[in-house]
């Protein structure tokens, strides 16, 4: 008997899909990840941001993995329908993301830190810039801000410009910093995780390992992140500490034989940099930003002091 499957009206009638539904399926869901570490002011602000996203309601969460707070921050979370909170006791903030990726439920997968302020079409063009081209690492923009507008101290002037360079850093290194990174799942789930053994770096590593298979690392400006600008010399001498710890570490796996990072990461071009800051931001006086190159002085000290203590057999600082 002949079946005629030229009309199916009448057994499957045509429905309308709401747009809502249409719109659902067409962006992935994204799952937001953030380390936090005693910062539940920090956290705040960054859900705060998080709730005003311009993407689809419900097609993306937050996963807040605490990496060994004081008070865990359940109230902060809880005042947040689409944010949950998770527990990493290892220390280091890439064994916390390693803990969001598990329980994560997107097919997308965005990271940031606790202290940054995603700006409302964060996610919208960090998805748009990830469905461009081939799949790999999106590396959005950081910028850092001073805590008075237009005003930075000679300390806030440092980070601000050269705190975050995402741009620098993927273009010369093939690398990218996780406070503003959009990536598929299937991409970790084919180059691994980040590697929990380092307290800094871990992006780094994670990033070049991604380009070593294959995985392309795309900067895009127009997906921003913005943060604090740290205002004390401690604070950034303290950062600097850690990094010279990451940089130990990833010269110790380079010695290993690990591929991805046989050709050591470009010298950053700290001269020319020092030059660069009488022309740039404009906001800022002479004065200011010739005492921010002796602030630039002092962090090159506490690298080059932090590393002879680590030569020395010392613990790399959290």
């Amino acid at each position: 008997m002949s079946v005629d499957t030229g009309r199916t009206d009448s057994v499957f009638p045509r429905v309308e899909v709401p747009a809502a539904v249409r719109d659902c399926l067409k962006v992935p869901f994204v799952s937001v990840i953030i380390p936090v570490l005693d910062d539940p002011e920090g956290l705040r602000a960054c859900l705060t941001a998080l709730a005003a996203q311009t993407y689809p309601a419900g097609r993306f969460e937050v996963v807040i993995v605490d990496n060994g707070s004081g008070s865990p921050p359940s109230d902060v979370v809880a005042a947040h329908d689409f944010a949950r909170l998770e527990i990493e006791p290892a220390p280091g903030s890439y064994a916390a993301r390693n803990r969001g990726i598990e329980v994560a439920r997107g097919e997308v997968l965005a990271f940031t830190d606790a202290d940054c302020l995603p700006a409302p079409d964060w996610l919208e063009r960090g998805i748009a810039a990830l469905v461009a081209g081939a799949p790999g690492i999106v590396a959005g923009r950081i910028e850092a801000f001073p805590k008075t507008p237009g005003k930075p101290t000679p300390v806030e002037l440092y980070d601000i410009l050269y705190g975050y360079r995402q741009r620098f850093a993927v273009e010369n290194n093939h690398s990218c910093f996780t406070a503003n990174v959009l990536c598929p799942r299937s991409l970790i789930e084919d180059v691994g995780p980040f590697d929990a053994t380092l307290l800094s770096g871990g992006d780094m590593e994670w990033s070049r390992r991604a380009h070593w298979r294959g995985y392309p690392v795309r900067y895009a400006d127009d997906t921003l992140v913005r943060t604090p600008a740290r205002g004390s010399l401690r604070a950034l001498i303290r950062r600097t500490r850690r990094f010279a710890g990451g940089s130990r570490g990833l010269r110790r796996l380079r010695e290993a034989g690990t591929p991805w990072l046989a050709r050591p990461p470009s010298r950053w071009p700290v001269r020319r940099e020092d030059l660069r800051l009488l022309f740039s931001y404009p906001q800022a006086p002479v004065s200011a930003k010739l005492l921010t190159m002796a602030v630039a002085l002092l962090v090159r000290a506490s690298f080059a002091f932090e590393s002879a203590r680590l030569r020395l057999g010392a613990r790399p600082l959290r």
